[in-house]
């Protein structure tokens, strides 16, 4: 199925300035770290594109130039913050739907997004929120553009203090949870167990679980 009034944009931002993997000597090199980045922006790329979402685009930190996406049909912005909210809100104004990705999770799946579009289709007042084990929010789907809500997911923030002091929103908000961001060792840890369990190799496609198996082989004592 198509999905012609959708956009899609998924943000990435320079390791270095999300990660945290590092741990006194043991840490996961910048060449690794930028890897990591383009493993869980292609995984999150195919699937929006294997279930219809064509209006992709991929909203990268202007340090990122050396970023390699395997894909032809990808529209890949380089751009520094100010400049990303102002992309998104001008995509927000030409699709009726917008789903704001952080790149570095995992867990978006095709019945997450069968949901969250249903969801949107349904009601316009409302915006869904997806949320890891830290309650830290992950991507975002909505009807409308709200620049709060997307400062508090470029910095990681939790949703509990995303509405702390705003009782009063236009909209009511779903949440979606059994995403996985990466965002320190324990994090990448926590992808390795995730990864290694049968009932979520649809998490991702074959030939990405292998590049993320290579990452976990290079890092076997970080994570054991």
């Amino acid at each position: 199925m198509s999905h012609d009034n959708v956009g899609v944009c998924i943000i990435a931002f320079h390791p270095d300035s999300y990660y945290s993997v590092s741990e006194s000597e043991n840490n996961m090199s910048s060449e690794d770290l930028l890897s990591l980045t383009e493993i869980m922006i292609q995984n999150n790329y195919d699937i929006c594109a294997a279930n219809g979402l064509s209006n992709v685009y991929i909203l990268c930190d202007t340090s990122l130039e050396n970023i390699v996406i395997n894909s032809e049909i990808h529209q890949l912005v380089f751009t520094e913050s100010e400049g990303l909210f102002k992309f998104i809100e001008e995509k927000k104004a030409k699709f009726n739907k917008l789903l704001v990705l952080s790149a570095n999770i995992v867990g978006l799946t095709a019945q997450k997004l069968d949901f969250m579009l249903n969801m949107l289709d349904m009601e316009e007042e409302v915006s869904i929120l997806g949320v890891d084990y830290s309650d830290r929010i992950c991507f975002t789907a909505s009807c409308s553009y709200d620049r709060h809500i997307l400062a508090g997911q470029l910095d990681n923030m939790d949703y509990h203090g995303l509405f702390k002091g705003k009782p009063d929103l236009d909209y009511y908000y779903i949440l979606l949870n059994n995403v996985y961001s990466i965002a320190n060792l324990e994090d990448f840890r926590r992808l390795y167990g995730i990864l290694s369990q049968r009932e979520n190799f649809n998490l991702c496609s074959k030939d990405i679980y292998d590049r993320f198996t290579e990452l976990f082989i290079e890092y076997k004592e970080l994570i054991s």
